[in-house]
């Protein structure tokens, strides 16, 4: 029979866990954690237990609180922990926690951070907890080949590891494989998914010129996707407003060879509204602010105004102008690798820059008034600004006159008579209906622009190699699979749109919990 040792303090604290009851697994001295609205979780020491399920607990002096500092909690709420004497002293993998609680499980996630040890493992699970800063030395190949070839474990917790995992898989059952990235916004979830291809990219090899090429339309292809898929929002100033599943085929010698990406859900509600202190799609303000004068002016558009579809409220947002020059200058260069030409770069800032004009149609006494203003008497007829609506038309292919007439006016069945007569629209329906184009033109450019990426890979397929078919499809071709869902956010308006990303964000979140 194996027989198993258990050392004194372990053995002690199986048995309180498991053998005694509730009111006394808890004692005078014992080491706890008690829940705080503030800080999560507070270390304090118990110096004493009732008989109604409480117990007073005396805080420790770190985090600002002293040791006369005592407070009442209930035991249920209550999580046992080891002394604090080594607050350098962490887990590299949670599952080695003696105490396996929540709230150990936190702190050692927090004094990890606090050292620039921003992963942890929970078995084959990698947590990742936002720096919000670089970190020298943890990226780039010469890490990369570091992890090559090892096991969980066996170097620190990094993406790469499981990326090596995921590819050694693939690799050697032959059968496609995926990796789910989930969190809030702003937890990091885009920049891991780059670090994962950045891996694969990298593990995979350059056997020949076209899967080269292909390797680098992969890694290009996120500047583009964020620049016109990601906006600031109030917590995370490059929140990704839409859901992206990215697919890596391999040849049988393990070499990328094509990819794919899939879209879901993009907010287009944020093209015609945004809250205050946050932007809509960064697209526009890199437009604006990486043009030469002379382009910006042929788009009879200027660099200090403020247009109502950038501006909601009438203030631009500080402190983003020179990221935005500097994300210009990778956007056109990943526009180049994903193989548009320069006709069809422009072609992209005219569509944009017309969706801007278009967002200044309306006339208002008040030009901070944002587009998605529908208040009215339900008489006013609507009033256009014609040199913004000549502008737009140019910029978009249209006929002013037309464009103004059907924004303006709408025809009306007349009962009882195959006939149809025309009505101006109030102020309230010309807005309804210039925020619906807006929104359909937006999206449509979103939606060819990733279309435009896809046949950009296919352009490049390896003929050299026939990538395996998928085991678990015989229809399909095996891939690796990255998952990029947009992250849980509550902003001060909330869209239909917003309820469905969230939502979906819970929904993946509770098959995760269920099956991982």
């Amino acid at each position: 029979k194996p027989q198993f040792f258990l050392s004194q303090d372990i053995a002690r604290c199986v048995w309180r866990l498991f053998c005694m009851h509730p009111m006394e697994t808890l004692g005078n001295g014992d080491l706890v954690f008690i829940p705080c609205p503030e800080a999560g979780f507070l270390p304090g020491r118990v110096v004493a237990v009732y008989r109604d399920d409480t117990a007073d607990v005396e805080l420790e002096s770190t985090r600002g609180h002293t040791h006369s500092a005592c407070r009442r909690v209930r035991l249920a709420e209550m999580c046992l922990r080891f002394p604090m004497d080594d607050v350098s002293a962490t887990s590299a993998d949670n599952t080695s926690l003696v105490y396996m609680n929540e709230a150990t499980i936190v702190e050692n996630l927090r004094l990890r951070h606090r050292h620039n040890h921003i992963y942890t493992y929970t078995a084959s699970v990698l947590l990742a907890v936002n720096p919000y800063k670089e970190i020298a030395g943890l990226y780039g190949d010469t890490q990369c080949a570091l992890y090559r070839g090892k096991h969980i474990g066996t170097l620190p917790p990094h993406p790469y590891a499981i990326a090596d995992q995921v590819y050694r898989a693939f690799m050697h059952e032959r059968t496609s494989q995926a990796l789910l990235i989930s969190g809030e916004s702003g937890a990091g979830k885009t920049e891991t998914a780059k670090i994962v291809m950045q891996y694969l990219s990298f593990i995979s090899g350059a056997a020949s010129e076209p899967n080269s090429r292909v390797q680098a339309r992969v890694l290009h292809a996120q500047p583009v996707l964020e620049s016109f898929g990601n906006a600031a929002t109030m917590r995370n100033s490059n929140s990704s407003r839409f859901g992206k599943y990215s697919q890596l085929l391999f040849d049988a010698d393990g070499a990328l060879t094509d990819a794919s990406i899939k879209t879901y859900l993009l907010e287009s509600s944020r093209v015609v509204h945004h809250n205050e202190g946050e932007r809509t799609y960064h697209c526009f303000y890199e437009m604006l602010a990486g043009l030469s004068d002379e382009r910006v002016n042929e788009l009879h558009l200027e660099r200090g105004r403020c247009y109502r579809l950038l501006c909601n409220t009438g203030k631009a947002i500080k402190g983003f102008k020179e990221r935005d020059e500097s994300n210009f200058q990778k956007l056109v260069a990943a526009l180049q690798t994903v193989g548009l030409h320069d006709g069809d770069i422009d072609a992209l800032f005219e569509v944009l820059a017309g969706l801007i004009h278009l967002g200044n149609l309306p006339v208002d006494d008040d030009s901070a008034v944002p587009l998605d203003d529908d208040d009215d008497d339900g008489i006013q007829t609507a009033r256009v600004d014609y040199e913004s609506a000549e502008h737009a038309a140019d910029l978009l292919g249209m006929d002013p006159d037309e464009l103004v007439a059907t924004l303006t006016r709408k025809k009306v069945s007349v009962p009882g008579r195959n006939s149809f007569h025309e009505v101006p629209r109030t102020t309230s329906q010309f807005r309804q209906a210039l925020k619906s184009l807006v929104k359909a033109l937006y999206k449509r450019l979103f939606l060819q622009t990733v279309e435009h990426i896809n046949k950009s890979f296919a352009a490049e397929r390896s003929v050299a190699h026939d990538s395996f078919e998928g085991a678990d499809d015989g229809n399909a071709t095996a891939h690796i699979g990255i998952l990029d869902i947009y992250g849980f956010e509550r902003l001060e308006k909330n869209s239909f749109e917003q309820l469905c990303i969230n939502l979906a964000n819970e929904r993946l979140q509770q098959y995760f919990v269920e099956n991982v």
